[in-house]
């Protein structure tokens, strides 16, 4: 299941991208990140790989190990997700100049077990959603560097 996200944000390319690679600055601006802990590799580098704890709606903790996929300065970031129902692949396209920068977002999912895959669908719409919710905080959180 795919999802895309787009969003301009009114600040360079140099400074959103750093912002956005920074993984401290994560835990502001993805809804439910509780915390990001580095396990092999220096951290956003191509094959690093991290933990991250996200709380769930339901209000559950749930761990992802997050690799690094692909690493283009002020161009791309690609990384792979793997958890507990699903897997997803995140790939972030960066365009811009030195007064704004847009970000074209695909999320490609991918549930695990026979329960996952009949939920997606109706559960599309809402991640959609939060992605979305989760990129106008970014906007905002850079906008106001």
């Amino acid at each position: 299941m795919l999802i895309e996200n787009k969003i301009t944000i009114n600040k360079s390319l140099k400074d959103t991208w750093a912002f956005y690679n920074d993984e401290q600055n994560v835990l502001k601006w993805v809804e439910g990140l509780k915390s990001f802990k580095v396990l092999e590799g220096e951290p956003g580098k191509v094959g690093s790989t991290s933990t991250m704890t996200v709380e769930a709606p339901n209000g559950k903790e749930m761990q992802f190990v997050e690799k690094v996929l692909v690493l283009e300065p002020e161009k791309r970031f690609s990384n792979h997700m793997d958890g507990p129902g699903m897997s997803f692949t995140i790939d972030a396209r960066f365009t811009g100049d030195d007064s704004s920068t847009t970000i074209v977002s695909t999320t490609d999912y991918q549930p695990k077990g026979f329960f996952m895959k009949m939920m997606m669908p109706l559960m599309k719409g809402q991640m959609r959603k939060q992605s979305q919710k989760n990129f106008d905080k970014l906007k905002s959180l850079v906008e106001a560097l």
